[in-house]
């Protein structure tokens, strides 16, 4: 889930199931077993980073999933993840106009690669690395896309917190610091 390459880098990955911690770990890789009761069960998978000062963007990331599940009878489950699909209309340095109001798409896949069928969808901004946070207009399209809107400050970074819920249950809620920076 996530690639840690520098000793500075902290990472943490727990799994939940009905509230209790069963696993903690550094990063989860495709070979971690991830232990799901036979009965009905909700879990949550939340995943916090952090890169050094030095590090440009998305400096800290907290990501939490929460879904329902059940082991199945051939003991194999796409898990119900949501998973977050940002199109920033970036410069080459990842930068963006500042000074002037903006959009971006903003979707979501499911861990099967199929697009859920949305329930609701929040998006606040902050543009001091989190300290405070502004609902901000995210537009339902027809395709399953949402368009955001940001108000971009002359110069910095801007940060996003999302939350999103399906009709089946699934909610993820992530936190990007320094999503991307403004010139």
């Amino acid at each position: 889930m996530a690639y840690m390459a520098n000793a500075e880098d902290k990472a943490a990955v727990r799994l939940y199931q009905d509230g209790v911690l069963l696993l903690e770990k550094a990063r989860f890789s495709q070979s971690t077993k991830i232990p799901v009761s036979p009965n009905p069960a909700t879990f949550k998978i939340t995943m916090d980073t952090a890169y050094p000062a030095w590090f440009p963007l998305a400096t800290t990331t907290n990501t939490a999933w929460t879904f329902k599940s059940q082991r199945p009878a051939n003991g194999k489950e796409n898990l119900a993840l949501l998973w977050p699909k940002y199109n920033f209309d970036l410069d080459a340095e990842n930068k963006a106009h500042g000074g002037n109001t903006d959009h971006f798409d903003l979707s979501f896949v499911t861990q099967s690669n199929t697009t859920p069928n949305l329930r609701g969808v929040e998006v606040e901004v902050s543009t001091d690395d989190g300290k405070t946070w502004s609902k901000t207009k995210a537009e339902s399209r027809e395709d399953g896309h949402y368009k955001v809107w940001v108000k971009n400050p002359n110069s910095g970074f801007v940060s996003l917190r999302i939350k999103a819920r399906d009709d089946k249950g699934s909610q993820i809620e992530q936190t990007l610091i320094k999503a991307y920076s403004v010139r």
